[in-house]
């Protein structure tokens, strides 16, 4: 599903049993959005050492304050944020209900919205054997899925690797404590995973997305385009 973000798109209530995914090509995208930014996302910006960099990251959550103000009625700059002690961002005030996650690889972006449910996404880029495969994985996946990562043919084996990595960071960020505190054995995350790879409108990526809860849902996704910008 393709959309441009606008009030009559979606109205200000988001289904229960529903996850939007908005995917954002930031090379795409107009820059210019450091006017929504707050002063401490502005001051983040400039601790960039590479243009490049700060400018993704301005489009970045610009394109989440976007994305963001669609769901709440609020102006892109009157949002705030609150973050717990592992860094995970939620709305502050009266629209926490509204849960996000984001995720970006390369010039990628996509951002999963859901209301009164925790989620996590992934999002990554094949690098073409340039990872660590055996290293990471050692560390971080269960036994089985090591054994069923060794016996994978060698042009799959980054594929397969990805599939279980991006499952993993998912539901790491859906429980809020990210990749650290959560690994495949760990019985932390009580809910449902999925990979969508099939939903990414670039090739060349996979995505997973990890909704709590064991109520089913459907999914939304939606290409961003950028609106004019009004703080």
């Amino acid at each position: 599903m393709r959309g441009v973000l606008n009030r009559n798109f979606l109205g200000r209530k988001l289904p229960l049993t529903v996850v939007d995914l908005w995917f954002a090509t930031l090379a795409d995208n107009d820059f210019s959005l450091q006017q929504v930014l707050s002063p401490d996302e502005t001051r983040r910006a400039l601790r960039f050492r590479f243009d490049r960099d700060a400018a993704m990251f301005v489009a970045r959550r610009g394109i989440l304050r976007l994305i963001l103000a669609r769901y709440t009625g609020l102006r892109p700059s009157q949002l705030s944020f609150t973050y717990n002690h592992f860094g995970k961002p939620a709305l502050n005030g009266c629209f926490y209900h509204v849960r996000f996650s984001l995720s970006q690889s390369g010039n990628l972006a996509v951002y999963a919205v859901a209301r009164h449910r925790d989620i996590g996404v992934d999002l990554e880029q094949f690098r073409q054997g340039s990872l660590e495969i055996s290293r990471i994985a050692g560390s971080f996946f269960a036994e089985e899925q090591n054994a069923a990562l060794n016996k994978t043919p060698a042009e799959r084996k980054e594929e397969v690797f990805l599939r279980l990595w991006t499952e993993l960071e998912a539901q790491g960020k859906a429980c809020g404590s990210g990749i650290g505190a959560l690994n495949s054995a760990a019985e932390i995350f009580h809910g449902q995973c999925f990979n969508l790879t099939r939903l990414v409108p670039t090739p060349g990526y996979v995505l997973s997305l990890a909704v709590q809860g064991r109520r089913r849902c459907s999914l939304r996704a939606i290409t961003f385009q950028v609106p004019p910008v009004q703080g």
